[in-house]
């Protein structure tokens, strides 16, 4: 029986699959996914650099273990316009697909991938269904964001991102349909309204935990605010590259593959042109994975110092590892976060053999889509092999964080001023620490400002006077913007960790000016 984050059952027909296949025991979905985007169901959300998930942990079935989850192998024919996907409504692993990439986890253990210019829908039951793409000439080349509701696809074609509701909906949120022209300094549109700017053909997407959007454009990374406002935060639309520690914004990026946001809202890029992963923090932009060297080398070493070959598709789970598509090595690495590289999945040679065994003696082929749950359950699409594969709970439990002691700001919003309807200036950012001293990362904390004076935190799927954030791995904590409401006085905004006891709230306070 599979169980969901309230302890109700949920269909198990997924994860009984699992079970056949390993001739394992009984199946479980242990735990939830926090991440991508705010939580609009108890099962809640998640995925670092994209889609949101359960945590589906088969019992029985030994970690790192990988298996067929849709697909048969063989090649689904070419479906047009209005035509029915094949498979639709069955098992997804008596599917045949075409060419899948782009995976996603999405609630209580479902997940989708895109597919013949569809987005595919594979339920915690295990039926397959098309979501996207049917009735229409899209071009999907990424998705992400799935929460109860709603979901994100780039539309890499037609130089468009919608929403996609479950009830069918489809809204469209950026791009005005209009490629533009990739040009050195500021891309067309920066700073105005998302719906208003022309994009440059979006190749992967990924949402943070406060609901602002990423995407893959052209030469640079650009964020869509949660008040759909559209800026880039990573690549000059340039080729030459800037040394570790400069900014963001100013450097080349002329080789991106894929992006993922992590739970701390550090925002990774692989760039294929020269074989390297790069973290985006705090503006700050330095390498995390890859010398620059093509090949295949550095396996139990420093991340930095070992060999990538063509890195393309990033995922990131709950414990702050890092999964990167080596595609020419044939393999999927993980980056612990203490800088440490490892192989997770694949053996170095193209096939798809090894279903039921260790991931790392498994062939794989073209790696077009990795999505991993806060557990570490890891998805890969395999293009060319017209499958999704599943490597079962690829890393330890993520370890619960040290318990907060104290809570103290390191900039905030103490007498900052704001009219009403206008943000505050400097974000509330604080640090959690031990008993002894120290820095607590991966420590949930919530941010909740008063009711007095109508302000509000900018988070999805609507503002709130409430926030929760993870603490980054070192021990910071930062609030989505805070917005001045409509009454004059004081805002007074309360901190506290909820899964530690024993701690003094912190408080700081702003102001609400009356309206000129």
């Amino acid at each position: 029986m599979a169980y969901g984050a309230s302890g109700q059952p949920v269909t198990p027909g997924f994860w009984a699959t699992v079970e056949r296949v390993t001739s394992g025991g009984g199946a479980a979905v242990s735990g939830t996914s926090c991440g991508n985007i705010a939580a609009m169901d108890e099962l809640l959300h998640d995925e670092q650099g994209g889609v949101a998930g359960a945590s589906g942990v088969a019992v029985g079935v030994k970690p790192g273990t990988i298996l067929t989850v849709a697909g048969t192998g063989k090649e689904a024919p070419r479906k047009g316009v209005g035509e029915e996907s094949e498979g639709d409504g069955n098992k997804a692993t008596a599917a045949r697909l075409r060419h899948p990439y782009a995976t996603k986890w999405g609630p209580a253990g479902s997940f989708f991938f895109c597919a013949d210019n569809r987005v595919r829908k594979v339920g915690p039951e295990g039926t397959i269904s098309s979501v996207f793409g049917v009735g229409d000439t899209a071009m999907p080349s990424g998705v992400a964001g799935e929460a109860a509701a709603y979901f994100y696809v780039a539309d890499s074609d037609n130089n468009q991102v919608f929403r996609i509701g479950t009830d069918g909906s489809r809204r469209r949120v950026a791009g005005n349909g209009q490629r533009r022209d990739e040009v050195h300094g500021k891309a067309q549109g920066d700073g105005g309204k998302a719906l208003e700017a022309p994009l440059y053909g979006p190749r992967d997407i990924a949402v943070d935990q406060a609901g602002n959007m990423y995407l893959a454009d052209g030469y640079r990374v650009r964020r869509i605010s949660t008040d759909q406002t559209i800026d880039t935060v990573a690549g000059n639309g340039g080729y030459e590259r800037a040394p570790d520690g400069s900014k963001a914004t100013e450097t080349g990026l002329p080789g991106i593959t894929g992006i993922a946001v992590d739970w701390a809202g550090n925002l990774y890029i692989a760039d294929n042109e020269d074989d390297r992963v790069r973290k985006v923090a705090h503006g700050i932009i330095t390498v995390v994975a890859g010398t620059g060297k093509p090949g295949f080398a550095g396996d139990g070493g420093k991340a930095v110092d070992a060999e990538l070959d063509d890195p393309g598709k990033l995922a990131c789970d709950g414990a702050g590892n890092l999964y990167i598509a080596d595609k020419e090595n044939l393999r999927v690495r993980m980056v612990t976060p203490d800088g440490r590289i490892s192989t997770v999945a694949g053996n170095g040679t193209r096939g798809s053999a090894g279903d039921g065994g260790p991931a790392t003696a498994a062939q794989l082929n073209i790696i077009s889509g990795l999505a991993c749950d806060r557990a570490g359950n890891l998805l890969i699409a395999d293009y060319p092999e017209h499958r999704v594969r599943l490597v079962v709970r690829t890393t330890a439990p993520p370890p619960k964080s040290r318990p907060v002691k104290a809570i103290s700001g390191f900039s905030h919003l103490n007498n900052q001023h704001a009219r009403p309807g206008e943000p505050f200036g400097q974000p509330l950012q604080v640090e959690a620490r031990d008993t002894n001293g120290k820095m607590v990362p991966a420590a949930r904390i919530r941010f909740e400002v008063d009711a007095a004076t109508g302000s509000t935190f900018k988070v999805n799927p609507k503002p709130d006077r409430a926030a929760e954030v993870f603490t980054s791995d070192k021990g910071l904590a930062t609030a989505p913007e805070l917005v001045a409401g409509p009454t004059p006085g004081k805002a007074i905004i309360t901190v506290t960790a909820p899964d530690s006891k024993g701690h003094a709230p912190a408080h700081y306070t702003a102001h609400v000016d009356r309206a000129t």
